[in-house]
């Protein structure tokens, strides 16, 4: 089964629209279309069939993404995405191995 990972910081937050509103549909389509599901972030989400790894919030960005590489690590995801580039798939990035597709 494909399996993907969204990594994002606050897509529990709003529910009336914008960003987080489409990447929650994305989440529930990616399901219903078998693959197996992730979202990392902050807040509280609960998207049927959509496994949330909730992680604390951190003031250093840095830190915060230290801890998304080592979930994504554990994960091994065909595929990553996230809405902030300047720092959740920073470390990630900067990986000079790693098995998914950003």
């Amino acid at each position: 089964m494909p399996s993907i990972c969204y990594c994002h910081k606050d897509i529990g937050d709003i529910d009336r629209g914008g960003v987080c509103a489409l990447f929650k549909e994305l989440a529930k389509g990616m399901s219903k279309l078998g693959w197996q599901t992730y979202c990392i972030t902050q807040r509280d989400l609960n998207i049927d069939n959509v496994k949330t790894i909730k992680i604390k919030a951190e003031s250093d960005p840095l830190v915060y993404s230290e801890k998304v590489t080592k979930i994504i690590n554990n994960l091994n995801p065909d595929i990553v995405e996230c809405s902030i580039w300047k720092f959740e798939l920073l470390n990630y990035l900067r990986q000079s191995e790693r098995k998914s597709k950003v």
